[in-house]
């Protein structure tokens, strides 16, 4: 994890690995963990024996000093998303100094007016994407948009101030391609890897202001992007990572963008530290033993409390006892050891007050959906295959104590993030809860205790109802209507089933895999039957329609005859005739 030199750091890079994030896959995600790096393509003196000549003779290859080219630079200007073109002479040297599983990184020198020379890398794909170009524009993009976040950091006047790097993309015109590289100034010094894009936390060389920064992008782009993948000399960083608030298709920053499932893994793993405090910056709220839930606000119930423990360690004035207590009770960054990850899973299931209907946001944001993807992990178990992975990592180093980490899925933590997502707004965590509560809910699949809670069930659908799911609409109607598990109520079913015929917004769009078995299979004939038979009896909240009744009866057997359901339309015309 630790890099020595410049050769080491291009070898390996995190956007070079596979890092999809996709639900379940759990399976490649531990790439992000692992030290080793591809072969070197030595550059140097090479020795040539000559096995057909009588007498041993070594041939030495002369390094030839590579052309003099004529390329076109484009800078792209954060401040204006605009980018501008000039001419600059080059030299690239003609093998690469090091090679990663997608690039190649080359030494190369920048000619400058005044006759001298600065140093520089130019990296290229090895087998270039059929768009190399605008892949090659996102590099740079990704890296400039970072180089910002980096300035208004620094405008907050931080213990140790950072920068990122400047890149740029090339094109080669007297190239029979014209090859495109992205190249950057090259770094001299022992090159570190802070962190990752999925959740990987170095404890060999731990400091705070590159876990500080990471978070402090997230606070200052208000929660809709963060900059991981911290990586560089000292403060200096080079090829970083973005993470956007994106849900479903990731447009922008390339492969290793895992949106919001990025900044769920983030969050999860990082230890605030000092830095992270000195900025205001507030600890993301996690299922254990330093979260505690406080008085309800408007939104979002997020709101975390340090123990007296870490004050005492944290606000200590005595500076070697505060050095200890941090290594101690943070083990270098690492925010969940066995005996804590331990402590947490033994825990019942805790049920959350569930806030006013009025008060939960008719939108879900960033936050309450990295508490549902947050969920969606612990169910699966990835979460603590990273936290052993972390973990285990600090062992080897020494940092910590060997210690066996049980790497089961947390399903209690699974259930108190599917209700902080829910009480943000995030239909998919209603439609979760709303099956968790049902006599045999199969999304906590390891779960012992029982929370069978039919008012909570219909709780949960209607606040995704409110919010257009479908699935939620249909199912909390049709409850209403039967009165299954829940009092009768037409007038509310009536408003519910005609939402599904005369929609007045879009439904909310959902994948399959998220609705929790509340799958919004009807017709549009079922349910005019259902309000015919609503309207045509009365009670339960409305006054007997005959008349509404009789036209609903009559649309829904037409409907059925078209539909092929003849034995079904004849039905509802001999129920329309009862009410002539």
């Amino acid at each position: 994890f630790t890099k020595t030199n410049m050769s080491d750091r291009l070898s390996v890079s995190s956007h070079d690995h596979d890092c999809s994030g996709s639900f379940g896959e759990v399976e490649g995600l531990f790439d992000c963990f692992s030290g080793e790096s591809a072969e070197e393509v030595p550059c140097d003196k090479q020795e040539d024996e000559q096995a057909n000549h009588s007498q041993d003779k070594t041939e030495v290859e002369v390094e030839v000093e590579p052309p003099v080219e004529e390329v076109i630079r484009f800078s792209f200007v954060y401040s204006t998303q605009e980018w501008i073109e000039d001419i600059i002479r080059v030299t690239i040297e003609p093998k690469p100094f090091a090679s990663g599983a997608m690039r190649n990184a080359f030494k190369m020198q920048i000619l400058n007016d005044d006759g001298t020379k600065t140093k520089w890398v130019a990296k290229g794909y090895i087998k270039p994407p059929d768009n190399a170009e605008g892949v090659l524009m996102q590099d740079v993009i990704l890296q400039m948009s970072a180089a910002y976040y980096g300035s208004e950091y620094d405008k907050l006047d931080p213990p140790k101030k950072v920068e990122l790097i400047p890149a740029y993309l090339i094109r080669m015109k007297d190239r029979p391609k014209k090859d495109f590289f992205c190249i950057e100034p090259m770094m001299e010094g022992e090159f570190v890897k802070y962190n990752t894009n999925a959740g990987f936390i170095e404890s060999k060389i731990w400091r705070n202001t590159p876990q500080a920064f990471s978070h402090f992008t997230f606070e200052h782009s208000n929660h809709q992007a963060i900059v991981v993948d911290i990586q560089g000399v000292g403060d200096m960083y080079t090829d970083p990572q973005m993470h956007t608030a994106e849900r479903g298709a990731i447009t922008k920053f390339g492969d290793g963008n895992l949106g919001i499932k990025g900044m769920a893994l983030f969050l999860y793993t990082h230890q605030c530290n000092p830095v992270c405090q000195s900025l205001g910056l507030k600890e993301f709220p996690l299922y254990d033993t330093t979260v505690v839930e406080s008085e309800p606000s408007p939104g979002l119930w997020r709101s975390t409390t340090m123990t007296s423990v870490m004050k005492n360690v944290l606000f200590s004035k005595d500076k070697e006892t505060k050095t200890k207590g941090l290594q101690k009770k943070q083990a270098r960054g690492i925010r969940h050891s066995p005996a804590n990850s331990r402590l947490a899973a033994a825990k019942p299931p805790t049920i959350l007050r569930c806030p006013p209907f009025n008060v939960i946001p008719l939108k879900a944001d960033t936050i309450a959906y990295i508490h549902y993807e947050l969920a969606r992990y612990h169910v699966v178990g990835r979460l603590s295959q990273i936290d052993k992975c972390n973990y285990e990592h600090a062992a080897d180093l020494g940092i910590v104590d060997k210690e066996e980490f049980d790497a089961t899925p947390d399903i209690p933590a699974a259930f108190y993030h599917f209700q902080k997502a829910a009480h943000g707004g995030c239909v998919e965590a209603c439609l979760a809860l709303a099956n968790i509560h049902k006599p045999y809910q199969n999304v906590l699949t390891n779960l012992v205790d029982n929370l069978e809670d039919a008012e909570m069930k219909y709780k949960y659908l209607k606040i995704a109802a409110d919010r257009w799911s479908q699935a939620a609409i249909y199912h909390y109607a049709e409850a209403c209507y039967s009165g299954h598990d829940c009092p009768k109520q037409y007038d509310v079913a009536a408003e519910y089933f005609d939402r599904l015929l005369h929609p007045t917004e879009e439904f909310y769009p959902i994948a399959m895999d998220e609705m929790y078995d509340f799958e919004p299979f009807y017709t549009p004939y079922e349910v005019k039957a259902k309000l015919a038979d609503m309207w045509g009896s009365g009670g339960h909240g409305i006054e007997a329609d005959t008349e509404k009744a009789y036209e609903l009866w009559n649309e829904a057997a037409e409907e059925a005859m078209r539909a092929g359901k003849g034995k079904l339309s004849m039905t509802y015309y001999e129920n329309a005739s009862l009410l002539e």
